[in-house]
Protein backbone atom coordinates (compact mmCIF):
# COMPACT_ATOMS: atom_id res chain seq x y z
CA UNK A 1 0.00 0.00 0.00
CA UNK A 2 1.18 3.18 -0.89
CA UNK A 3 0.28 6.29 1.20
CA UNK A 4 0.22 9.97 -0.39
CA UNK A 5 -0.94 13.15 0.89
CA UNK A 6 -3.65 14.51 -1.51
CA UNK A 7 -3.89 18.68 -0.18
CA UNK A 8 -5.16 18.25 3.20
CA UNK A 9 -6.73 14.30 2.99
CA UNK A 10 -4.73 11.55 3.43
CA UNK A 11 -5.99 8.77 1.02
CA UNK A 12 -4.57 5.51 0.44
CA UNK A 13 -3.62 4.08 -3.02
CA UNK A 14 -3.91 -0.10 -3.41
CA UNK A 15 -0.53 -1.40 -5.22
CA UNK A 16 -0.74 -4.10 -7.62
CA UNK A 17 1.52 -7.14 -8.71
CA UNK A 18 2.82 -9.22 -11.45
CA UNK A 19 3.75 -12.76 -11.37
CA UNK A 20 7.24 -11.46 -12.00
CA UNK A 21 7.40 -9.68 -8.90
CA UNK A 22 5.57 -12.11 -6.61
CA UNK A 23 8.69 -14.52 -7.96
CA UNK A 24 10.71 -11.91 -6.58
CA UNK A 25 8.92 -12.25 -3.23
CA UNK A 26 9.39 -16.21 -3.04
CA UNK A 27 12.68 -15.30 -3.40
CA UNK A 28 13.28 -12.78 -0.43
CA UNK A 29 11.70 -14.92 1.61
CA UNK A 30 13.41 -18.30 0.55
CA UNK A 31 16.74 -15.76 1.32
CA UNK A 32 14.96 -14.43 4.00
CA UNK A 33 14.73 -17.78 5.68
CA UNK A 34 18.34 -19.62 4.68
CA UNK A 35 19.87 -16.94 5.82
CA UNK A 36 18.18 -16.79 9.38
CA UNK A 37 16.23 -13.22 8.82
CA UNK A 38 12.70 -15.02 9.66
CA UNK A 39 12.18 -18.04 11.33
CA UNK A 40 10.59 -21.50 10.27
CA UNK A 41 7.49 -20.18 11.76
CA UNK A 42 7.52 -17.11 10.38
CA UNK A 43 8.41 -18.56 6.69
CA UNK A 44 5.40 -20.90 7.20
CA UNK A 45 2.76 -18.63 7.86
CA UNK A 46 3.89 -15.80 4.66
CA UNK A 47 4.43 -19.08 2.38
CA UNK A 48 1.17 -20.68 3.58
CA UNK A 49 -0.95 -17.38 2.66
CA UNK A 50 0.92 -17.09 -0.83
CA UNK A 51 0.34 -20.34 -1.80
CA UNK A 52 -3.44 -20.23 -0.94
CA UNK A 53 -4.12 -16.80 -2.60
CA UNK A 54 -1.81 -18.50 -5.80
CA UNK A 55 -4.90 -21.40 -5.86
CA UNK A 56 -7.67 -19.05 -5.88
CA UNK A 57 -6.79 -16.38 -8.26
CA UNK A 58 -9.39 -16.02 -11.03
CA UNK A 59 -7.29 -16.73 -14.02
CA UNK A 60 -6.84 -14.64 -18.03
CA UNK A 61 -9.57 -16.62 -19.90
CA UNK A 62 -8.87 -19.24 -17.33
CA UNK A 63 -5.70 -19.77 -19.04
CA UNK A 64 -3.19 -18.38 -16.92
CA UNK A 65 -2.21 -15.83 -14.11
CA UNK A 66 -3.30 -12.15 -15.19
CA UNK A 67 -0.59 -9.95 -15.91
CA UNK A 68 -1.22 -7.71 -12.60
CA UNK A 69 -3.24 -8.53 -9.77
CA UNK A 70 -4.18 -5.88 -6.94
CA UNK A 71 -1.99 -7.02 -3.37
CA UNK A 72 -4.95 -6.43 -1.41
CA UNK A 73 -8.07 -8.01 -3.18
CA UNK A 74 -6.69 -10.27 -5.06
CA UNK A 75 -8.49 -9.40 -8.30
CA UNK A 76 -7.03 -9.14 -12.00
CA UNK A 77 -6.37 -5.42 -12.19
CA UNK A 78 -4.89 -3.58 -15.68
CA UNK A 79 -1.74 -1.77 -15.48
CA UNK A 80 -3.46 1.55 -13.38
CA UNK A 81 -4.53 -0.93 -10.88
CA UNK A 82 -8.54 -1.16 -11.92
CA UNK A 83 -10.27 -4.15 -12.32
CA UNK A 84 -10.18 -6.03 -15.72
CA UNK A 85 -7.88 -8.13 -17.20
CA UNK A 86 -5.03 -8.08 -19.92
CA UNK A 87 -3.80 -10.47 -20.80
CA UNK A 88 -0.45 -12.91 -19.32
CA UNK A 89 2.91 -12.66 -19.33
CA UNK A 90 5.12 -15.85 -20.45
CA UNK A 91 8.33 -14.36 -18.94
CA UNK A 92 6.60 -13.83 -15.91
CA UNK A 93 4.99 -17.23 -15.31
CA UNK A 94 8.23 -19.17 -16.29
CA UNK A 95 10.03 -16.84 -13.58
CA UNK A 96 7.13 -18.20 -11.29
CA UNK A 97 7.79 -21.55 -12.26
CA UNK A 98 11.94 -21.16 -11.41
CA UNK A 99 10.73 -20.08 -7.60
CA UNK A 100 7.92 -22.20 -7.57
CA UNK A 101 10.18 -25.63 -8.18
CA UNK A 102 13.11 -24.28 -6.16
CA UNK A 103 10.63 -23.89 -3.22
CA UNK A 104 9.14 -27.23 -3.97
CA UNK A 105 12.91 -29.03 -4.16
CA UNK A 106 13.73 -27.07 -1.02
CA UNK A 107 10.76 -27.02 0.88
CA UNK A 108 9.07 -30.36 -0.08
CA UNK A 109 6.25 -29.70 2.42
CA UNK A 110 4.75 -27.25 -0.39
CA UNK A 111 5.11 -29.58 -3.01
CA UNK A 112 1.47 -30.25 -3.25
CA UNK A 113 0.13 -27.26 -3.16
CA UNK A 114 2.75 -26.09 -5.91
CA UNK A 115 1.68 -28.76 -7.91
CA UNK A 116 -1.67 -27.72 -7.37
CA UNK A 117 -0.96 -24.12 -8.91
CA UNK A 118 0.65 -25.31 -11.92
CA UNK A 119 -1.76 -28.14 -12.83
CA UNK A 120 -4.03 -25.19 -12.48
CA UNK A 121 -2.61 -23.68 -15.54
CA UNK A 122 -3.39 -23.81 -18.97
CA UNK A 123 -0.42 -23.67 -20.87
CA UNK A 124 -2.11 -24.30 -24.55
CA UNK A 125 -1.37 -20.82 -25.44
CA UNK A 126 2.21 -19.92 -23.62
CA UNK A 127 4.03 -22.39 -25.39
CA UNK A 128 3.96 -24.30 -28.54
CA UNK A 129 5.45 -27.59 -29.75
CA UNK A 130 8.61 -25.46 -30.94
CA UNK A 131 9.45 -24.35 -27.53
CA UNK A 132 8.22 -20.98 -28.30
CA UNK A 133 6.95 -18.65 -25.44
CA UNK A 134 3.82 -16.62 -26.04
CA UNK A 135 2.66 -13.73 -23.97
CA UNK A 136 -1.34 -12.90 -24.47
CA UNK A 137 -2.70 -9.12 -24.50
CA UNK A 138 -6.10 -8.09 -25.47
CA UNK A 139 -7.25 -6.57 -28.80
CA UNK A 140 -10.86 -5.28 -28.89
CA UNK A 141 -11.87 -7.79 -26.23
CA UNK A 142 -10.38 -10.67 -27.74
CA UNK A 143 -7.11 -12.43 -26.73
CA UNK A 144 -4.02 -12.11 -29.65
CA UNK A 145 -0.75 -14.39 -28.40
CA UNK A 146 2.23 -13.03 -29.25
CA UNK A 147 5.82 -14.41 -29.11
CA UNK A 148 7.46 -12.56 -26.35
CA UNK A 149 11.16 -12.68 -25.14
CA UNK A 150 14.31 -11.22 -25.84
CA UNK A 151 18.19 -12.22 -25.33
CA UNK A 152 18.39 -13.42 -22.22
CA UNK A 153 14.74 -12.42 -20.75
CA UNK A 154 13.19 -15.43 -23.08
CA UNK A 155 16.01 -18.00 -22.23
CA UNK A 156 15.23 -17.13 -18.60
CA UNK A 157 11.81 -17.56 -18.72
CA UNK A 158 12.27 -20.66 -20.99
CA UNK A 159 14.12 -22.46 -18.18
CA UNK A 160 10.84 -22.13 -15.52
CA UNK A 161 8.91 -23.73 -18.44
CA UNK A 162 11.88 -26.25 -18.90
CA UNK A 163 11.81 -27.40 -15.04
CA UNK A 164 8.65 -28.24 -15.47
CA UNK A 165 9.28 -30.59 -18.43
CA UNK A 166 7.87 -28.25 -21.42
CA UNK A 167 10.39 -28.19 -24.41
CA UNK A 168 11.80 -25.00 -24.66
CA UNK A 169 14.16 -25.76 -27.80
CA UNK A 170 13.10 -22.30 -29.18
CA UNK A 171 13.08 -20.36 -26.70
CA UNK A 172 16.13 -21.77 -24.95
CA UNK A 173 18.56 -20.93 -27.90
CA UNK A 174 20.22 -17.22 -28.00
CA UNK A 175 19.30 -16.67 -31.40
CA UNK A 176 18.51 -14.15 -33.50
CA UNK A 177 20.95 -11.94 -32.17
CA UNK A 178 23.97 -9.83 -33.36
CA UNK A 179 27.46 -9.91 -32.60
CA UNK A 180 29.37 -6.28 -31.82
CA UNK A 181 32.69 -5.98 -31.03
CA UNK A 182 33.66 -3.66 -28.58
CA UNK A 183 37.46 -3.23 -27.19
CA UNK A 184 38.09 -6.36 -28.51
CA UNK A 185 35.12 -8.34 -27.29
CA UNK A 186 32.41 -9.95 -29.22
CA UNK A 187 29.03 -9.55 -27.32
CA UNK A 188 25.67 -10.65 -28.47
CA UNK A 189 22.99 -8.18 -29.21
CA UNK A 190 19.41 -7.68 -30.18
Amino acid sequence: ICACLVGSEMCIRDSSTTMWDSASYLAALTAARELGIIDKAEFDRRMLKFLATLNTLVLFRNELPNKAYNTISGQKVDYTNKPGEIGFSALDIGRMLVWLKIIKERYPEYGNSIDNVVLGWDFSHAIDPCGTLYGAYLENGQPKYVQEGRLGYEEYGAAGFQLWGFNTCKASRPQPYEPVSYTHLTLPTT
